[in-house]
């Protein structure tokens, strides 16, 4: 496998990951939300 198409799956996998994270924590804050009426 070469080194170029390597690092594509690493850039692939990093950026996936890093969606996953914005995901949950949208889905923290608006779970909150839900709860308490407030973003505080």
């Amino acid at each position: 496998m070469s080194a170029q198409r390597s690092f594509r799956f690493l850039w692939i996998g990093q950026t996936l990951a890093n969606l996953g994270d914005v995901f949950y924590v949208i889905a923290i804050i608006s779970a909150v939300y839900a709860v308490t009426g407030s973003a505080k």
